[in-house]
């Protein structure tokens, strides 16, 4: 408890979560990633980010629905993997 904050993410009736933005833009974000942007959106804490380039694609439109993602190896996937 010292450490870690649970929080509740509640669900629609549809079963997607509320505090994940509802937007056109958003449609083909990765489902299983959802909870991360939902959980981000709603504590405005940020998701730390190392490779998975869902992220970086939706990045502009989940900045805009006040979900920031801090990029571990930075925003280019060019150098993820090295040279």
């Amino acid at each position: 408890p010292e450490r870690v904050r649970v929080v509740d993410l509640a669900k629609t009736a549809g079963g997607d979560f509320v505090d994940f933005p509802n937007v056109p833009e958003l449609a083909a974000f990765d489902p299983s990633d959802r909870k991360f942007a939902a959980l981000a959106r709603k504590t405005g804490t940020a998701v730390t980010n190392a490779i998975d380039s869902d992220w970086v694609i939706h990045i502009a439109q989940l900045n805009a629905n006040q979900i920031c993602v801090d990029f571990l190896c930075g925003e280019e996937r060019q150098n993820w993997f090295g040279r």
